[in-house]
């Protein structure tokens, strides 16, 4: 586990992760990055299965007595809150998956594979451009369209369409930069990344 991506306030808050272990688990860019060591993150994504306890969250968090300086967004099915300058959400997620990765007795995460076909999964609901940059890592060095297609449809079923994925990798319109990509490997361009991923979404089925 590259533990190094994550900021000082991230690592200040790892106690308070822990306390979720049983019930969440840890997804999203934030463990990519802790599997490749590629970028730094800055958020934490806490996935689980079951019914979002909201008030067992917030009497979790004034217990440790860390500052909420904001709540960004809160509904039945999620929980969006800033917590001692991290974003940390909380989401009931509608799929079972499996995470056997344990990071440092902390928290458990999916594998990479499983990571990548969340992500796939996800990328039509949002334009983040730290999405792009770890398919493009994920995709160049450690797994191929294919693999991250067939892990989707055994996850998601009918409702991961490959053909919708390929049109999304290579759609580069209204992305959302407002999350600066602090690379720890060496930086890639803007551009090299584009023309990879529309090389990846192009090819032949």
């Amino acid at each position: 586990m590259f533990k190094n991506i994550l900021t000082a306030n991230q690592l200040k808050l790892l106690p308070l992760v822990k306390e979720f272990s049983l019930d969440y688990y840890l997804v999203g860019g934030t463990a990519i990055a802790l599997h490749l060591g590629h970028r730094r993150s800055i958020d934490f994504d806490l996935f689980t299965y079951g019914r979002l306890k909201k008030q067992s969250i917030k009497r979790t968090i004034d217990r440790h007595q860390y500052p909420v300086s904001d709540v960004l967004f809160e509904d039945s099915e999620q929980l969006h809150l800033v917590v001692h300058d991290v974003k940390l959400t909380f989401f009931s997620y509608p799929y079972q998956i499996d995470a056997p990765v344990d990071f440092d007795r902390i928290i458990h995460m999916p594998d990479l594979l499983t990571l990548a076909a969340m992500k796939a999964y996800a990328l039509g609901g949002r334009a983040k451009w730290k999405d792009y940059v770890d398919l493009y890592i994920l995709l160049r060095d450690h797994v191929s369209l294919a693999q991250i297609s067939e892990k989707s449809k055994a996850l998601f079923g009918a409702y991961y369409n490959e053909k919708l994925f390929r049109e999304q990798l290579c759609y580069f319109q209204d992305f959302d930069y407002s999350e600066k990509v602090d690379f720890v490997v060496q930086a890639v361009s803007d551009e090299e990344i584009k023309k990879f991923l529309t090389d990846i979404a192009t090819e032949p089925f």
